[in-house]
Formats: C-alpha cells, sequence, structure tokens
C-alpha cells in the first residue's frame, strides 16, 4: 500500500481483517466481496457449468442475524444458485465466544448455508467442535501438511483426525497441498479434495 506520505508499506491480510473488524467497516466490507466474488461466479457457471464459490466469513458477518437474507439478495441480482457457495469459518473464531459462536454456526446451517471449518486442527478443540457442531466439512491447516513429514506423532494425530471426520460423514479437504508426494499420502488417509499449488496456480480472472 502506497501510504499518502510516500512510504510504501506492507499489511498482511491477517492484520487488515482484524482492523476492518475492530473499525466496524467488516460488514460493507463483506458485503461488497460477496457481490463481486457472485458476480465473477455466474460468469463461469454460465461459460463452464457448475462450480463451487467458497467463501471467508468473518465473526461479525456469521453473527448477522440478516446474513442469510443478505446471501439470498446478493445471490438473486447476480443470477448465482446459493446452493453452490461453501462458507468458509476460521476454526480459531469460534472458540473466542464458544457458545455465541456455536450458536451463530446452528442458525446459519438451519437455513440452509453449507458452512466449512477452516483451518481444522490449529487448536486443541478441534474433534469437540466437529462432535458438537453441525459442520459436514472440514478443511485441514496447511501447517500441520508442512510439518507431517518430519513429525510422526503430527502424522498419527492427522490420520486420526482423518478418519474420525470421515467416519461422521464430513468431507475432508486440506490446504496447501504442493506435491505429488502429498497428494499420495493424502489419498492414503482417505482425502480426495485439496488445493495449492499441486493442483494450480492463482489465475486471473480471464
Amino acid at each position: 500500500w502506497l501510504h499518502p506520505s510516500g512510504q510504501r508499506l506492507n499489511i498482511s491480510p491477517a492484520d487488515f481483517m482484524a482492523l476492518a473488524e475492530q473499525s466496524g467497516m467488516f460488514l460493507p466490507f463483506g458485503s461488497w466481496a460477496m457481490t463481486t466474488a457472485c458476480q465473477q461466479a455466474a460468469i463461469w457457471h454460465r461459460q463452464h457449468g457448475p462450480l463451487v464459490l467458497s467463501l471467508n466469513l468473518s465473526a461479525s458477518q456469521l453473527q448477522n442475524p440478516a446474513m442469510v437474507d443478505q446471501i439470498h439478495e446478493t445471490c438473486a441480482a447476480t443470477q448465482f444458485p446459493h446452493q453452490f457457495i461453501e462458507f468458509e469459518v476460521n476454526e480459531s473464531l469460534l472458540l473466542r465466544q464458544p457458545e455465541l459462536m456455536k450458536q451463530a454456526v446452528r442458525n446459519f446451517v438451519d437455513k440452509g448455508m453449507s458452512l466449512t471449518l477452516d483451518r481444522f486442527g490449529s487448536t486443541h478443540q478441534s474433534v469437540a467442535l466437529l462432535q458438537s457442531l453441525p459442520i459436514r466439512k472440514i478443511k485441514l491447516d496447511h501447517k500441520m501438511l508442512d510439518a507431517v513429514s518430519q513429525d510422526v506423532e503430527l502424522s498419527s494425530t492427522l490420520h486420526m483426525m482423518t478418519a474420525f471426520a470421515i467416519s461422521m460423514n464430513v468431507n475432508v479437504m486440506v490446504d496447501g497441498v504442493n506435491s505429488a508426494t502429498q497428494r499420495q499420502s493424502l489419498h492414503a488417509m482417505g482425502c480426495v479434495l485439496g488445493q495449492g499449488a499441486y493442483c494450480g496456480a492463482a489465475m486471473s480472472a480471464d
């Protein structure tokens, strides 16, 4: 970001999101991001057939009682079916205000929305959260995948969590798949969904 003083500043997405939440700016920002994403996804949907759009939710969005109505309005305006949107929420967000956030998740899912638990495995309460919430898909924390080849105990934990999720009929996705070796290891555990450099690099809309 080129600051008005002429200084070029590097601001991480994590810092930007945190500041947006604190300032009360995130709800309008989140609405703009969802509308823009749905507009583009609708074009791809018409050109290439059904495609799933993944969008991250902030804590304030998830707790907003009007959020589901806003999603339906946005999808109607952009002509993109809401059934093809998968919303993701970071596992750590649910632990800041556990009971409040768990109820927000239940309300969101009860209204027909799909919710993925992102960064799964990043806390000690991962399995407990999966048992207590109506989650049908998790995305494993990429940091676990990075370290699994060098840490036998972590590898065992990853196998256990994956097997538990699959036994509960929960889809397992992995972030940060960067090699064929990682892909083969994940397939052996039953993980067939992934994202990362091995699957394809980021591209422009065109």
